[in-house]
C-alpha cells in the first residue's frame, strides 16, 4: 500500500509555554530542558528551543492564535518575537512526575554548589550534603523551580551566613601560577620586599618542573592565598 506524505508537523517530546494576556491564552511548543536553558542565556539560537514558530491557543489540540488576537495582546503579530516574551515570562506545563523529577535534581544541584563554596567557620572542613540540607531546613528555603542552581544557591548562602552566624564560612581559593625560572628571582623580590604587610603574599609552596614535551622549559608555580589577587594585578 502506497503510503502518502503526511502534511503536517508532528509534535512530540513537548514542553508547553502558556501564557494569560488580554484574557486570552496563548501557547507556544518547545523541547523539553530548553526553556530554562534559554531563561538562563546558556541557549541562544531561538529554533533550538522552538519546536515550532507558532503561536497557539491550544497546543494539544493545535488550534492556532489569531492575527488580531495577537496583535491586541501583544501589539505585534511578529511571532518571533511574541515567542520571545512568551518564553521569558509563560508558565511551563509539566507533569506532575516531570516536576518531581526536575525538582529533585535542582535542590540536590543547589546542594552541591552550596557544598563547594562554604566550610565550617571552627574547623575550616568542607561540609556534607547532610549538614548543607539542615543549614537549608533551618532558614526555611525552598526550591524555586523557575530559577537557576548557582543564583538559589548564591542567595542560600548569604541567608545562611545571616541567619546562621559563624557556623559557616565561605571556602578559600588557591590560585595556581606557573611562570618561567628566569623571572623567580624578580618575583620573590616583589613578594617579600614590596608587598605592604597588610597584604604581603603568603608563599605556600614552589615546584620546580623538569622539561617534558608539554613544557618546554622549567617552570616555578606558587600558590597564594585569595587575598593576594589584588596585590599581584590579578
Amino acid at each position: 500500500m502506497l503510503k502518502q506524505p503526511v502534511g503536517q508537523k508532528r509534535l512530540t517530546n513537548v514542553a508547553v509555554v502558556r501564557m494569560k494576556k488580554s484574557g486570552m491564552r496563548f501557547e507556544i511548543a518547545c523541547y523539553k530542558n530548553k526553556v530554562l536553558n534559554w531563561r538562563e542565556g546558556i541557549e541562544k539560537e531561538l529554533n533550538e528551543v522552538l519546536q515550532t514558530e507558532t503561536v497557539f491557543t491550544n497546543v494539544s489540540k493545535a488550534v492556532i492564535a489569531k492575527s488580531e488576537d495577537l496583535q491586541k495582546a501583544f501589539g505585534t503579530v511578529d511571532l518571533a518575537e511574541i515567542c520571545k516574551m512568551i518564553l521569558k515570562d509563560g508558565a511551563v506545563q509539566v507533569s506532575d512526575k516531570e516536576r518531581e523529577v526536575h525538582m529533585d535534581s535542582l535542590s540536590k544541584d543547589i546542594v552541591q554548589n552550596i557544598a563547594d563554596r562554604l566550610v565550617h567557620t571552627d574547623t575550616g572542613r568542607a561540609l556534607t550534603q547532610n549538614a548543607v540540607e539542615s543549614a537549608l531546613k533551618s532558614i526555611g528555603f525552598s526550591v524555586q523551580p523557575d530559577q537557576p542552581a548557582k543564583k538559589q544557591a548564591l542567595k542560600a548562602m548569604e541567608d545562611i551566613q545571616k541567619k546562621l552566624p559563624g557556623s559557616f564560612s565561605r571556602a578559600k581559593m588557591r590560585v595556581r601560577m606557573t611562570f618561567p625560572d628566569h623571572l623567580l628571582e624578580s618575583i620573590n623580590k616583589y613578594i617579600l620586599e614590596d608587598c605592604s604587610a597588610t597584604l604581603l603574599a603568603v608563599l605556600v609552596r614552589v615546584q620546580k618542573h623538569e622539561p617534558t614535551e608539554a613544557v618546554s622549559s622549567p617552570k616555578a608555580v606558587f600558590r597564594f592565598r585569595p587575598f593576594q589577587l589584588a596585590v599581584l594585578g590579578i
